[in-house]
């Protein structure tokens, strides 16, 4: 295996860097100096790799989005299948880890109503983990409908993201644990 370009990794720096400043300043306050700073290079040379600050903002994005896809799609490939669905909502209603994830979703929800790029990629996220929940309730619960599949597959994607969000804020970490039976309640639903 050859070694990584060095375009390639001055564009991970790069991205390391908006996503740290991110989650230290705020979108807001990361300007091509600051992430500059972050990625201990000249900002001309951020210039030369990716461009201005929103084609940063559009990269990070895409990034961020491929790998936390990549991330789920491996989980649900390397669970047990018996365990598919109790490790799928463990991973979704987990507490305790970085919340560094929230932070740059939160942020991109606040860009998205004004940049049409970051809104579509959002769409395509949230697509996208909808049809792997759907995927593996599928999978675990083979007799149930599709139309039943697709609502609670929708209703796990909207309580995952409702909780990250009260988790973002500090709101009711003891609520976890209630949330993840109720979320296995809905899913053993699908047995009816």
């Amino acid at each position: 295996m050859g070694r990584k370009s060095l375009a390639e990794t001055r564009i991970n720096e790069i991205l390391d860097a908006f996503e740290d400043c991110i989650i230290k300043n705020g979108i807001d306050y990361c300007s091509l100096e600051q992430i500059a700073v972050h990625a201990n290079m000249k900002r001309s040379i951020i210039r030369h790799y990716i461009g201005n600050k929103d084609e940063v903002l559009n990269a990070m994005v895409s990034r961020f989005i491929s790998n936390y896809q990549a991330e789920m799609k491996l989980g649900i490939l390397l669970l047990k299948k018996e365990k598919l669905i109790t490790e799928l909502l463990k991973n979704i209603f987990k507490t305790g880890s970085s919340q560094s994830d929230d932070i740059i979703i939160a942020a991109l929800w606040a860009k998205q109503g004004h940049n049409a790029d970051i809104k579509k990629l959002l769409q395509s996220f949230y697509t996208e983990l909808e049809k792997l929940f759907a995927e593996a309730l599928s999978y675990s619960y083979p007799k149930a409908s599709k139309t039943k599949v697709d609502k609670v597959a929708y209703i796990l994607l909207c309580l995952m993201d409702s909780h990250s969000s009260m988790l973002a804020l500090d709101l009711k970490t003891a609520k976890t644990n209630t949330l993840f039976q109720l979320a296995q309640q809905i899913v053993e639903g699908l047995n009816e």
